[in-house]
C-alpha cells in the first residue's frame, strides 16, 4: 500500500515537473517582456506567446526577437525593426507596421487581418501559409520572400514589389494589385481570379494560367513582354 501511494505521488511530481518545463519552454522570459514596456525596445528577446496587444511600439528595435505565437494585435509597429524575428504564429491582425522592416523574418501561419503594412519590408521573409486577407500593403516590398499558401484575398497589393517571390498556391482572390510587379515570380499555381490587375507586370514570371480569366486587365504586362489592353 505504501509503494502504491510513493509511486502515485511520485507519478504526480513528475507531471508536474514536467508540466511546468513544457510551460516554461514555450512561455516568454519575464525580465525581457518588462525590458520591452520598459524600454519599447528588446532586440533577440523571448517573448514568444507573450500578450502585446495594442502596445506602442514605434521604432522599436526587435531584430532577431522570438514572438512565436506573440498576440501583437492593434500593436503600434510604425517603423519598427522586426528583422530576422521569429512571428511564426503571431497574431499581428489590425496592427500598424507601416516602414516596417521584416527582411527575413518568419511570419509562418501568422495572422495580418486588416493590417497595415504599407512600405513594409518583407525582403525575403517567410510567410508561408500566413493570412493578410484585406491588408494595406501599398508600396511593400516582397523580393524573394515564400509566399506559398498564403491569403491575400481582398488585400491592398498596389505597387508591391513581388520580384522573384513564391507565390505557390497563393490565394489572391480579389486583391487589388495595379501597378505590381512580378519580374521572375513563381505564380504557377497562384489563385488570381477576381483581382485587378491593372498595369502589373508579370515579365519574366512563371505562370500557368491565362490571366485574361476573370480578372482585370489594362496595361498588364505579361511573361513574354507583351501588353494587354483589353480591361481599358
Amino acid at each position: 500500500m505504501i509503494a502504491k501511494t510513493s509511486a502515485c505521488l511520485l507519478g504526480i511530481l513528475l507531471c508536474l515537473f514536467c508540466g511546468g518545463f513544457i510551460q516554461s519552454a514555450w512561455a516568454y522570459n519575464t525580465e525581457d517582456l518588462k525590458r520591452l514596456k520598459a524600454t519599447g525596445s528588446c532586440p533577440r528577446c523571448d517573448l514568444s506567446a507573450a500578450t502585446l496587444d495594442e502596445l506602442q511600439l514605434f521604432r522599436s528595435n526587435l531584430s532577431g526577437a522570438n514572438l512565436s505565437g506573440a498576440n501583437l494585435s492593434g500593436a503600434n509597429l510604425i517603423a519598427a525593426d522586426l528583422s530576422r524575428a521569429d512571428l511564426s504564429g503571431a497574431i499581428l491582425s489590425g496592427a500598424n507596421l507601416s516602414g516596417a522592416d521584416l527582411s527575413s523574418a518568419n511570419l509562418s501561419t501568422s495572422e495580418l487581418l486588416e493590417t497595415e503594412l504599407t512600405l513594409v519590408n518583407f525582403s525575403g521573409a517567410k510567410l508561408e501559409r500566413a493570412s493578410l486577407e484585406k491588408a494595406n500593403l501599398l508600396k511593400a516590398k516582397l523580393p524573394n520572400a515564400d509566399l506559398s499558401w498564403v491569403s491575400f484575398r481582398g488585400a491592398n497589393l498596389t505597387l508591391a514589389d513581388f520580384y522573384k517571390s513564391d507565390l505557390w498556391q497563393a490565394d489572391l482572390w480579389g486583391a487589388t494589385l495595379w501597378g505590381a510587379t512580378f519580374w521572375n515570380a513563381d505564380l504557377r499555381t497562384a489563385k488570381l481570379r477576381g483581382s485587378n490587375l491593372d498595369g502589373a507586370n508579370f515579365e519574366g514570371a512563371k505562370l500557368s494560367i491565362d490571366l485574361a480569366e476573370g480578372t482585370i486587365l489594362c496595361d498588364t504586362i505579361l511573361p513574354d513582354g507583351h501588353i494587354i489592353r483589353s480591361g481599358c
